[in-house]
């Protein structure tokens, strides 16, 4: 008799076994629906670059707070090299300023110094330092980062302060044994400063350094820190090389300003004590990454880096049979495909290796965003870099500004782009924006907290622009340039964002390739704009409406924000798109079989039968610290 459903057992007492097939079927079965319901945070852990870094993170919490890589280890020295160069920078200007008047004084006929001229004379030598450190650098920028991922970030940020600290030693010689102008020598140093790849180097640097020891969701507000720091120190040293300058008195008592000058212009042995300052302090700085500064990427991350770089190599070696040899690359392709400083470029395009699962439409699409937030952010990079240089020839020529006055001009510029990186950052991020508006932080891809925060930078700093070119006194100048802080929030934004798209070994990488783009910017940007600030003085004395190009370009910069958002379809309720990530080494190590295969070497191998000889997938690796298999493994 049929027993009722509710007495049978829930499990069978026979004596035979369950198939191993049924019991590896129901645990794939399990995993397929847990993998299915997994959010964000768990598709993250797919990418094993990811997991990596995170056990790294997990043991700097147990290390001493001295000995553990952070953002308070990179902000520190970060601070006092910002201060020590700005330190120094006003009085550097403005001492440039008198040896060029001197060199003009020499050479007119009546002995005078022409202010107009002189203007044009500092803004060829800015134009020349432009266009040649730009040459220089694009050959290193694109190596550092991916060198940096194999071998840590600290040696290059050691090797790029170290060439800083000599070059400008050897800069203040030439301006301290001359009583003109050096245009040749100075343009020499200021190369000599760059060899290593220059500020840009050491941004992206600090950036990977900072994307190493912190989480993913704590990016935006960690680089907001990271570029805090830098604004602060900027921000301060005007201040004290001022309060430097105040000490002694000078050798010039009336406050007398180049356009008061018709003749040789005395410099005061006091007015180098900034640049004495500033050499000591880079010095310290060096000492303390040296000494004390721990390294962010830990030996195993740097040792797969290694490993995930001879992978890629081999691809490059063609494996072939004896008949074909002749086809292999000569010697002279090889080194040229090895010093070929825009090879990085290719990473920014989004190689099908990164995202080998995305189909063929997305992947145009993602294609298409990426670039346009790269060119955005070279933009802004090019702009800021060019109009420093254009702030104070304004300053100079319309208000008639000296060192006290630059100074404070960059103090104020500087605290104020800190002031809205470390307290309204957060505020407009997680409050307003996340909290308020709900909108989601997407930790693989562009997300609406991202172009909110672009947008509002770029429309602010766009505003801002305006007003300096309309600004009739200096108090004015300094609101149009408190305005355009704002625009201090998009650049953090933007390489949270563009990070999202890339597995983490490829960190180092990508920063390399875009410190290139940006190379590349800043190589046009100020010959660009300099050359609008001359034509515009010579021709109809507006040097404003350099500014008011830039505002348009900022208008450009959001409608490509807009551009992105509809590509992506943002809106509040946009959900995180599921994406595996395989492995670097993976990645190559596959490429290299698709390769071989083609050519015919692996069609009578059995070696993928093998199970002895397979490779276990991501996914068997986060199959393995699944619910089941744990409770599997758990000892009975």
């Amino acid at each position: 008799m049929d027993r009722p459903v509710e007495d049978l057992p829930l499990l069978s007492k026979g004596t035979k076994p369950m198939n191993p097939n049924d019991i590896a079927n129901l645990e794939h079965a399990v995993n397929d629906v847990y993998e299915a319901l997994v959010d964000d945070d768990d598709d993250y852990e797919l990418d094993e670059d990811a997991v990596w870094l995170r056990e790294q993170r997990d043991l700097n919490k147990t290390t001493h707070w001295l000995k553990r890589p952070s953002v308070l280890m990179i902000g520190v020295p970060l601070f006092f090299f910002a201060l020590a160069f700005s330190s120094g920078d006003s009085t550097r200007r403005m001492i440039t300023f008198k040896l060029a008047c001197n060199y003009l004084s020499g050479m007119s006929k009546e002995g005078k110094c022409d202010p107009i001229g002189t203007q044009l004379l500092v803004s060829n030598l800015y134009l020349t330092y432009s266009i040649l450190v730009a040459v220089v650098t694009m050959f290193v920028q694109g190596k550092i980062g991916k060198l940096s991922d194999q071998y840590g970030r600290k040696p290059f940020l050691i090797l790029i302060l170290a060439v800083f600290l000599i070059a400008r030693i050897f800069k203040f010689y030439v301006m301290y044994s001359h009583e003109y102008l050096r245009f040749g020598l100075m343009v020499a140093t200021e190369i000599a400063g760059n060899l290593t790849g220059g500020s840009i180097s050491l941004i992206s640097l600090t950036n990977c350094y900072i994307a190493d020891v912190v989480e993913p969701h704590q990016r935006i507000y960690s680089l907001g820190l990271g570029i805090a720091c830098l604004f602060v120190g900027l921000s301060i040293g005007p201040i004290l090389g001022n309060a430097l300058l105040s000490l002694p008195e000078l050798v010039h008592t009336n406050k007398e300003t180049i356009l008061d000058i018709n003749m040789y212009m005395d410099i005061s042995e006091r007015e180098y004590l900034p640049l004495k300052f500033e050499i000591v302090a880079v010095f310290l700085v060096l000492m303390f990454i040296v000494f004390v500064m721990p390294e962010s990427r830990s030996e195993k991350a740097r040792s797969k880096s290694r490993a995930g770089s001879l992978s890629r190599s081999s691809l490059s070696v063609d494996v072939r049979p004896l008949d074909i040899e002749l086809d292999q690359p000569s010697i002279l392709t090889r080194v040229v495909s090895a010093i070929n400083f825009l090879k990085p470029l290719k990473l920014l395009l989004l190689p099908n290796e990164v995202a080998p699962t995305l189909d063929p439409a997305k992947l145009r699409r993602m294609r298409i965003v990426i670039v346009i937030l790269v060119t955005v952010d070279c933009m802004l990079t090019a702009i800021g870099i060019s109009l420093m240089e254009i702030y104070v020839l304004f300053g100079i020529y319309k208000f008639n500004w000296r060192s006290i006055e630059i100074g404070h001009s960059l103090a104020i510029a500087c605290s104020s782009r800190a002031v809205i990186l470390i307290i309204l950052s957060p505020v407009i991020t997680h409050k307003l924006l996340q909290k308020g508006l709900r909108f989601k932080v997407l930790k693989n891809q562009f997300d609406m907290v991202d172009f909110s925060v672009c947008v509002l930078g770029f429309v602010f700093e766009s505003i801002g622009l305006v007003v300096l070119s309309l600004a009739p006194s200096t108090t004015w100048f300094l609101i149009g340039m408190t305005l355009m802080s704002f625009g201090a929030l998009a650049s953090p934004s933007l390489n949270s964002a563009i990070i999202k798209f890339y597995p983490e070994s490829k960190i180092g990488e990508l920063f390399g390739a875009t410190s290139l783009l940006k190379n590349i910017f800043t190589l046009a940007g100020p010959v660009t704009f300099l050359s609008i600030y001359k034509t515009s003085l010579a021709r109809w004395n507006a040097p404003g409406a350099v500014f008011l190009v830039c505002s348009l370009l900022m208008l450009l910069c959001s409608i490509s924000i807009f551009v992105v958002k509809k590509l992506l379809n943002l809106d509040r309720n946009t959900t995180p798109s599921l994406t595996r990530r395989s492995s670097s080494i993976a990645s190559s190590s596959t490429n290299l079989n698709e390769r071989l295969a083609l050519q015919g070497l692996l069609e009578n191998s059995d070696s993928n039968d093998d199970p002895l000889n397979r490779k276990p997938s991501i996914a068997d690796s986060h199959r393995k610290k699944s619910f089941v298999q744990i409770q599997r493994s758990i000892p009975q």
